[in-house]
């Protein structure tokens, strides 16, 4: 007999509903077929490089739990904020090194070469009227796709380079 961490993904989902079907009379009970999924979706998320914002967005998931209320009623008030103290710099940190890359990628010379281009597009009429139709809107994403860069974007690096 097969067991669960021998299967193919097919196998598991079919494995699954059948259990489902026998032993748990087509109810929600526990399935060690999907258990043994679940156990899989978990491993294959942690075993995928993390995003710096995913970095930022786990250290303020700690903030909420080690420097929460519950912490502060139980815990040392002098090290739980420290402690955040700390997670923030990180964040900082973090955010830091996104906008630096960020700014690598959009030099002050690029963005307003960009710009200019952007702004001839949309007097040129190439996207219709502003809050037009979904032609319009098909258009301007379109012309986003072709680009590899997007309108926020471009607001983005003009509003980080101090540009009028």
């Amino acid at each position: 007999m097969t067991t669960p961490k021998d299967m193919t993904p097919e196998e598991l989902r079919d494995a699954a509903r059948r259990y489902d079907n026998l032993q748990n009379e087509g109810g929600e009970g526990y399935n060690p077929y999907r258990a043994e999924a679940e156990r899989r979706a978990i491993a294959a998320a942690q075993a995928k490089p993390k995003t710096k914002q995913d970095l930022i967005d786990d250290l303020h998931h700690r903030i909420e739990v080690e420097c929460g209320s519950v912490a502060r009623e139980w815990g040392d008030i002098e090290a739980i904020d420290a402690l955040q103290a700390d997670l923030y710099a990180q964040i900082d940190a973090l955010k830091a090194e996104i906008e630096a890359e960020f700014l690598a990628m959009w030099p002050k010379s690029e963005t307003i070469a960009r710009r200019s281009a952007w702004n001839g597009m949309v007097q040129a009429g190439q996207f219709g009227e502003i809050g037009g139709s979904r032609a319009d809107h098909a258009a301007l994403e379109t012309q986003e796709e072709k680009q590899g860069w997007t309108m926020a974007d471009l607001k983005r690096a003009v509003r980080l380079h101090g540009l009028k």
